[in-house]
């Protein structure tokens, strides 16, 4: 996580976040050696740090950039994703962000 992005967590102290994402990227970008950390991880992450300023932050959704992957690989994507953590995941662009909107509006 870096330093502007904590800070405007920390200032922001949101009740909830999406995590953004790009399923075809392996490393952060500009530092080729460190992987990124598997999504739960990265989701907990956000979450412990968010934590500090707002107790009740939690995640609802995942939006993800698709755009390496296929309209099959995006369904299967999606659909794993989405079962292991029990949170809605969409690609703005491809699918519009309806879901994220539902999940937002649900708290």
């Amino acid at each position: 996580m870096r330093g502007v992005t904590l800070g405007l967590l920390h200032g922001s102290q949101p009740d909830a976040i999406v995590l953004c994402h790009d399923p075809s990227r392996r490393t952060i970008d500009e530092y080729p050696d460190f992987p990124l950390p598997e999504l739960r991880v990265a989701i907990e992450d956000y979450l412990r740090a968010g934590r500090l300023t707002n107790r009740a932050i939690r995640c609802v959704g995942l939006s993800i950039n698709s755009s390496a992957l296929s309209a099959a690989d995006y369904d299967a994507y999606v659909g794993r994703v989405s079962a292991e953590l029990a949170m809605p995941v969409c690609d703005p662009v491809r699918t519009g962000v309806d879901a994220l909107a539902a999940a937002l509006l649900a708290i």
